[in-house]
């Protein structure tokens, strides 16, 4: 172990890059401790005298809101015995005078996040801009000219959000992470990457799937609410071409639907769809209804002897 030995800043300048995971002993003399007790540090700085770290723990936190305190860094992907929690509310010099030997190096993904965490929870002035570049993609929540946006996609000049409420609405909040969300998926906005805006919240790979979950169940309930009117009996109208339509029945989302103007205009539609070319007109009496249908008849029959002619 003694050619591991660091005994200056100019050797571990050499050997060290920012993003770098590195293994420590806590004390010099080990020999006076009978638990002999070391530390994983990440390399979040370097400047020409001092190496920044942020130190790592091995045991889960139990604080009950912790996002942004601590970063996971798993096990598997990282080779190590157990999963551990990269610290991010404090920054360390690098004690360079102890046992030590790189054990690997934080994947860009991961320290893209951690670059994110320290944005939002950490006010060091060790850390400037230009070492917390990043960029903003699909799960961050941005603050714009005095609102919050939350980012669901990302294209070559724009940011595709939908606005996130200060107020937590009780029929339209989501739990993650140990708070509530209320997200206004009907609010879209398109925000120039020009623009000035600033990090306030980041959502991981499983937190963006529960979003977007919950983004679906709620356009489910709107288009329920939407198309609560839509039953047999009632004409509707294509919003495009202006033609009307009798739904005929209603099976769960399936409307069987007849232009009434041209009864060979008949056909299955699926209500499911979010872009619903369709508005309610009005309902017919049950009387004008046994009349179309006595004229659907009508239709079939002709349609069948028209077939069987050679």
């Amino acid at each position: 172990m003694k050619e591991n030995k660091i005994k200056n800043i100019v050797f571990l300048k050499c050997h060290l890059k920012v993003g770098d995971l590195v293994w420590i002993k806590k004390y010099n003399n080990e020999k006076k401790y009978k638990n002999k007790q070391e530390n994983i540090y990440v390399v979040i700085k370097k400047t020409l005298t001092k190496i920044y770290v942020l130190t790592c723990i091995s045991t889960p936190p139990t604080e009950i809101n912790w996002k942004f305190k601590y970063y996971p860094l798993n096990k598997i992907i990282y080779n190590l015995d157990k999963t551990i929690y990269i610290y991010t509310e404090k920054i360390d010099n690098l004690p360079k005078d102890r046992w030590i030997k790189k054990i690997g190096c934080i994947n860009e993904i991961d320290f893209v996040t951690i670059k994110k965490f320290l944005t939002i929870i950490n006010p060091s002035k060790i850390l400037k801009k230009r070492n917390l570049k990043f960029n903003y993609g699909i799960g961050d929540v941005i603050f714009y000219q005095k609102q919050q946006y939350y980012i669901y996609e990302v294209t070559k000049k724009y940011y595709l959000t939908f606005s996130v409420n200060k107020k937590i609405k009780s029929n339209n909040k989501i739990f993650v992470n140990n708070s509530y969300y209320t997200f206004n998926f009907n609010n879209k906005v398109k925000i120039p990457k020009k623009a000035k805006i600033k990090l306030k919240d980041t959502f991981n790979t499983g937190e963006i799937e529960l979003i977007t979950n919950h983004q679906i169940e709620i356009n489910k309930k709107i288009n329920q609410e939407k198309h609560k009117n839509f039953l047999p009996m009632s004409i509707i109208t294509h919003k495009v071409t202006k033609n009307n339509y009798l739904i005929i029945s209603r099976e769960k989302n399936i409307l069987e639907l007849l232009n009434i103007n041209d009864f060979g205009d008949y056909f299955y539609y699926l209500l499911e769809n979010n872009k619903c070319p369709y508005k309610f007109y009005r309902t017919i009496s049950v009387y004008e209804y046994e009349e179309y249908v006595k004229k659907i008849d009508e239709f079939k029959l002709i349609y069948q002897l028209v077939k069987k002619e050679p």
